[in-house]
């Protein structure tokens, strides 16, 4: 009977735990706000994960992308683990993808025509759920001028990849063009041929941490960055918290059987 209730607890606990972060919010484009918001997010599990299971903002999602020209493209519904991917309105359809770089081929769509019935400009939280139990969050507070997206910290749109390793890169080149006497056309054709066949995949998140202002988990967590659900976490360390404790006291009643025999 003990061994029963042990393995319905664990049942009861063991459910899969989601490990994305919220990476990118576009909430106030240059171009019509209707059509070119979306929300970035990051596969940090150790698995892969099928994103049609959750929900953005209580709102289903769809693998691919609507374009508002017509051309629809098909997408895999399972974000693998270290990977980006990008949820842009459905509905009337997106114009992302002719108006920003897009650096990601794991696509999704909200069920409704805006991404969380209109990204406010004002701030608010965007939140991932499953089975309507928050798993993921990041909020923001309306700061960015118009064109910049929320990563964090307000910065230059990146959909799909992380802006700050673009970045690096272009300086670093731009530094031997001085040596080799190289055009700055030259620079900017090589670059973005090289930008377009190279698929960046490390996490905004992770290189926050690297700066002084997002030292530690903790300070993350204060800036409103959110990893994995705490509900979940509180639920393995409660399940391997109460079989430890049985494990004791499975050894304390053997103790007490051999003493009195």
């Amino acid at each position: 009977m003990r061994k029963l209730i042990l393995i319905a607890i664990a049942l009861l606990f063991l459910q899969p735990a989601f490990c994305l972060e919220i990476t990118e919010i576009m909430y106030n484009p240059i171009e019509d706000e209707n059509y070119n918001e979306y929300v970035e997010i990051y596969n940090d599990e150790e698995e892969d994960v099928n994103v049609t299971l959750l929900t953005l903002c209580n709102d289903t999602l769809f693998c691919g992308y609507v374009s508002k020209s017509g051309e629809n493209f098909s997408s895999e519904c399972i974000l693998k683990k270290g990977e980006f991917a990008l949820i842009t309105d459905g509905g009337s359809g997106s114009e992302v993808f002719e108006n920003f770089d897009v650096k990601t081929e794991f696509l999704f769509y909200t069920e409704k025509s805006s991404i969380c019935g209109r990204l406010a400009n004002s701030g608010e939280e965007v939140t991932l759920e499953k089975n309507s139990e928050k798993i993921a969050f990041l909020y923001y507070d309306g700061s960015c001028e118009e064109g910049e997206s929320f990563s964090g910290e307000c910065e230059e749109p990146s959909p799909g990849y992380f802006a700050e390793e673009v970045s690096e890169e272009f300086e670093a080149t731009e530094d031997s063009v001085e040596k080799e006497n190289i055009s700055e056309e030259k620079l900017v054709e090589e670059f973005s041929e090289k930008s377009a066949s190279e698929e960046i995949k490390s996490s905004k998140t992770a290189a926050l941490l690297e700066k002084e202002e997002f030292r530690t988990f903790d300070e993350i967590a204060e800036s409103e960055i959110v990893y994995c659900s705490d509900s979940y976490k509180t639920k393995y360390y409660f399940l391997i918290g109460f079989l430890g404790l049985s494990a004791l006291m499975n050894i304390f009643l053997l103790f007490v059987l051999m003493h009195n025999n």
